[in-house]
């Protein structure tokens, strides 16, 4: 999915209302190529338009259903196959995450 693809699918969730579709599309978009985002939960949060509170309680409901995982404070990793790709040294590393 291309950026261009990300930014209006982020657009078209937010003005139907949808905080949680919204955030996991700015966070796919903020991922890097290791499908990893290095940034606190307050910084999250102020880039996605919503406050602390609700991208806790956003990221608890995502790692209960297995889309994200912890690293390290301000280091999470979001399941590698949620934009359907696939490669066997992140599928690896996202495994042996605890």
């Amino acid at each position: 999915m291309s950026d261009i693809q990300i930014d209006f699918l982020i657009r078209y969730l937010r003005l139907a209302d949808s905080k949680a579709g919204g955030v996991l599309l700015q966070l796919l978009h903020q991922a890097d190529d290791k499908q990893q985002l290095h940034s606190t939960l307050d910084s999250l949060a102020e880039d996605c338009g919503v406050t602390k509170v609700t991208m806790n309680k956003l990221f608890q409901r995502l790692y209960k259903a297995g889309f994200l995982k912890k690293i390290r404070n301000g280091q999470y990793m979001l399941h590698p196959q949620l934009l359907a790709f696939e490669d066997e040294t992140l599928m690896q590393k996202w495994s042996n995450l605890i």
